[in-house]
């Protein structure tokens, strides 16, 4: 990659912060850093352009959960996160990728460990991912295309696509019967109606429009973003994110956007 990544680190171990800053330069990564404590990175989120934010799951004042969801309230532009943690389980993985986390990274690992994770995470058409029917990879991986495309995490067709993105890699034909199955089927497992499934992803849809990567979006859509026809439809959104997620391939680290 060519472009600096711009990355806050909630880190206080000098030896970690000294080795860090020598590894990034290679990796074309700015790193700053910040006390262990969610208020403070709130504030520098609120003051620094950023591009990234790696911090603790476990801080003073305020969880990493808390913080993102904070930054996303008070920030037009939000940065990527990466949270760290000591020990994981499901629950608290899959709360961290809901409300916008781009990766959860267990400890122990090593600051290149960690510099290629973060190149992995803003180079989407070199990541080497195995894709399996359901799996939390691809649960993963589809909350990042969501969150670089623009798609708010605190909005309820957030969920509504990423589900029905997966629903349709692992079975491409139910995008043919997107009202006939694919809706009923996305408003069965959230217990709503099949009108508010639609509804909720057309407007997921429009609001990435308007604040997302355009670049990312012409890489995804092409002629899309800028002829007449304007946004894709719901099940256009659907058919070319899955698409994409299928083109992943384990061992092909040549994917073109």
């Amino acid at each position: 990659m060519n472009k600096v990544i711009s990355v806050l680190v909630t880190e206080e171990e000098q030896k970690f912060i000294d080795e860090s800053r020598e590894i990034f330069k290679e990796y074309s990564i700015d790193a700053s850093y910040v006390p262990k404590d969610g208020i403070k990175v709130v504030e520098r989120a609120r003051n620094q352009h950023l591009d990234l934010i790696v911090m603790e799951l476990f801080m003073p004042h305020i969880d990493a959960i808390g913080v993102i969801s904070k930054i996303r309230k008070t920030n037009s532009a939000s940065p990527e996160y990466l949270i760290t943690s000591d020990f994981v389980n499901q629950a608290i993985e899959r709360e961290s990728i809901r409300v916008g986390a781009a990766y959860f990274m267990l400890r122990p690992f090593t600051v290149r460990e960690l510099a290629e994770r973060i190149i992995r995470i803003f180079d989407f058409d070199k990541e080497i991912v195995e894709l399996s029917g359901g799996s939390d990879e691809m649960k993963i991986n589809i909350s990042r295309i969501l969150h670089r495309i623009g798609v708010p995490a605190n909005i309820r067709g957030y969920s509504y696509l990423r589900s029905s993105i997966e629903a349709s890699v692992i079975n491409p034909n139910i995008i043919n019967a997107i009202t006939k199955k694919l809706y009923p089927t996305i408003a069965e497992e959230f217990k709503t109606t099949s009108s508010r499934v639609e509804r909720a992803i057309r407007h997921a849809i429009e609001v990435a429009w308007d604040r997302g990567d355009s670049d990312f979006l012409n890489s995804i859509f092409g002629s899309t973003v800028h002829n007449d026809k304007g946004k894709p439809t719901n099940s256009e959104f659907i058919a070319m994110v899955s698409d994409r997620m299928r083109l992943i391939k384990p061992n092909d680290v040549s994917l073109n956007a």
